[in-house]
């Protein structure tokens, strides 16, 4: 799914995000050391029935190019990081020694990682209550109101053992999303994509905002769509 121009601003909006900070520490890989917390667990089964894996935890499978910001202000670049959304822990690979770390969740304020022609953006945000409820979102929208995307993966085992079993022989990560927005008073809300909760994300124009989609007739079920009518939100104001 191609969204250049609005990949454009949202890469724009990120990366002042990433520099705006209070002045950043550039650190190397000899740095790293102090930030991560051993080995990802890699789990396997010798039954001969078992078929292996459908799916993937991660975002990306790849290896992808990326950059880190610490919360003490430390940053590190051009790194290979892979993110495990089914753990919510973000790896990176040593070039050096070819081994891969998991790094300490509560040190990270946010990553990026270049996939393709596009550079994603993640922060860590407090979703839920309680003190270690810290999770990393994408954010696909940052202007007057932030949209976050949680990406999600289920976890599936195989069930093909006893006589009430479904005869399916493999494990199985299926993917799912949630959506937040950021208020334009800090308030964190779940939204689902659609017209109603749109409305009431964007209600200091709905008026203006019930012109437009009465006029362009958007799918707001739609990604791409939502996007369109923040930035057109944004130039309202």
């Amino acid at each position: 799914m191609k969204r250049p121009l609005l990949f454009f601003l949202i890469q724009l909006l990120t990366g002042y995000l990433f520099s705006q900070a209070d002045p950043v520490k550039v650190i190397t890989e000899n740095d790293m050391r102090d930030f991560t917390s051993g080995t990802p667990a890699v789990v396997t089964n010798m039954d001969a029935l078992y078929e292996g894996v459908h799916g993937t935890p991660y975002l990306s499978e790849e290896w992808l190019t990326g950059d880190i910001l610490f919360t003490d202000n430390k940053q590190i670049n051009g790194v290979k990081l892979k993110y495990n959304v089914y753990k919510d822990e973000l790896e990176y690979l040593n070039s050096t020694s070819g081994k891969s770390f998991v790094v300490q969740r509560e040190q990270i304020k946010g990553f990026r990682i270049q996939e393709d022609l596009n550079r994603r953006y993640f922060e860590g945000y407090q979703l839920k209550a309680g003190k270690n409820n810290v999770s990393f979102v994408e954010v696909v929208y940052s202007g007057s109101i932030k949209l976050l995307v949680k990406h999600k993966k289920t976890f599936i085992p195989a069930d093909y053992k006893g006589a009430y079993s479904s005869g399916v022989k493999y494990d199985e990560y299926k993917d799912d999303k949630e959506y937040y927005a950021v208020l334009q008073n800090g308030e964190i809300c779940k939204i689902k994509l659609n017209r109603k909760q749109v409305l009431e994300m964007l209600s200091s124009k709905k008026d203006e905002i019930e012109k437009y989609i009465s006029e362009k007739q958007p799918d707001l079920s739609n990604l791409d769509e939502v996007l369109k009518i923040l930035t057109y939100f944004d130039n309202l104001n």
